[in-house]
């Protein structure tokens, strides 16, 4: 079964590249196509070194002939591989092969994204869907961010919610290996082509550099979508859509749906605020919220004590990978954002960065990670340049084909 309907550009150039029973770089046994977009294309395939299924990304060629794209999707894609949460799609490795195809591999799921369920019109117990998909998604970011990560593209086709026989649970696709690239005047020109006007954050929209309460506002796009069936945010075209998002207060969720409680209503509504600065400092702060809303709705959700002890183990993990390890008189973890970095930097209180190269030898050679604002003042905002707004006018009257690419 192929899942490339629509798949054209270099996409088609990477599928015709890539034939069923291809072997790349000598271990990974082309099987189908998954999907595609403007970073690449996924594959399953199997592992005949591991013996198990895999799923593997293929960057675009032409993504990786900039020497910094590369190098920040080296780095990316080693930190990721670091991070395991249950809420996060394990990636296992990546490399290039000997034609120069760069790729990432992950585990691959069954099951579905949460896009193609919302397509089939307003999922049965769609609160407790909702709280559910919330919960999961801010638990995997606080692991994320707290990697120095910024996804950049949380949509529903990057939540996943996957099945067996036994269990099902929700993790998120795609950690935006490819997204995170900046150019030298400081605008993430990759990063905001690759972004979904429907979820884009207003400073993402403006070109200006983000941090992770870009991926908050996301969230609380998915979360409204969820909730009141259809997007805050939803003009003719992607250009208006993100002029939308930058200057349109969205309606509150209980006008659309008035038994909605107000924890809900104002959870969501600060979510979206314009400003970053308004929004949740980060993810654990809307995570906490999220739990003592969710009774307001009737559902079931986990402790947020529990959630807490999910992310620490992760983040224990992490430090243990890059050989930074826990004070010794830390015998109750102290999960404060501030704690967090207390710990993962050695550094005060309010530090807002993460381990340089130097002090990871997995990364010396790499880009250092970009810095996460948790406790710190809004992003240093940039001009965008005329022509850049002449050229999302042109995307404007790219016409349905492009709407539907990126939706």
């Amino acid at each position: 079964m192929r899942d490339d309907a629509g798949l054209g550009g270099e996409a088609a150039i990477l599928i015709e590249a890539l034939p069923r029973g291809t072997l790349l770089h000598g271990r990974y046994r082309i099987k189908r196509v998954l999907g595609g977009g403007a970073a690449g294309v996924l594959f399953a395939a199997a592992d005949e070194q591991a013996g198990q299924n895999v799923a593997v990304k293929v960057l675009h060629p032409t993504l990786v002939e900039r020497r910094e794209v590369l190098l920040r999707f080296r780095r990316e894609a080693e930190v990721a591989r670091r991070i395991r949460h249950p809420n996060l799609v394990a990636v296992l490795g990546f490399g290039a092969s000997e034609e120069g195809l760069h790729y990432i591999v992950m585990e691959l799921l069954q099951g579905e994204d949460l896009g193609r369920v919302l397509d089939r019109g307003v999922p049965p117990n769609r609160d407790q869907l909702a709280v559910d998909v919330l919960t999961a998604v801010l638990a995997a970011l606080w692991v994320v961010h707290e990697a120095g990560i910024v996804h950049r593209d949380i949509k529903p086709a990057n939540i996943f919610i996957w099945r067996t026989a036994e269990q099902q649970g929700i993790k998120i696709l795609d950690f935006g290996l490819a997204q995170d690239f900046e150019d030298q005047g400081g605008l993430t020109m990759t990063g905001e082509i690759l972004g979904t006007p429907i979820y884009m954050s207003p400073e993402q929209a403006r070109g200006e550099l983000v941090d992770a309460r870009a991926d908050l506002y996301s969230v609380s796009c998915v979360g409204y979508e969820l909730l009141c069936g259809k997007p805050p945010i939803l003009k003719g075209s992607p250009y208006l859509t993100m002029l939308a998002h930058v200057d349109e207060i969205p309606v509150r969720p209980s006008v659309l749906r008035p038994e909605l409680p107000r924890s809900i209503d104002g959870l969501l509504m600060r979510g979206l605020e314009k400003e970053a600065g308004d929004r949740f400092l980060s993810a654990s702060e809307m995570l906490e919220a999220l739990c003592a809303a969710a009774p307001d709705l009737g559902v079931e959700h986990p402790p947020f004590d529990d959630l807490t002890r999910s992310v620490e183990v992760a983040v224990r993990a992490l430090q243990q990978s890059w050989g930074l390890e826990p004070a010794p008189d830390e015998t109750v973890v102290d999960f404060s954002a501030d704690a967090i970095f207390k710990r993962a930097v050695g550094g005060k209180p309010g530090r807002d960065t993460v381990p340089a190269p130097s002090q990871v030898p997995a990364l010396a050679s790499s880009p250092a990670p970009s810095p996460v604002a948790v406790r710190a003042a809004p992003p240093t905002r940039g001009r965008v340049p005329v022509a850049i707004w002449w050229a999302l006018a042109a995307i404007a009257g790219a016409g349905t084909a492009a709407w539907l690419l990126l939706r």
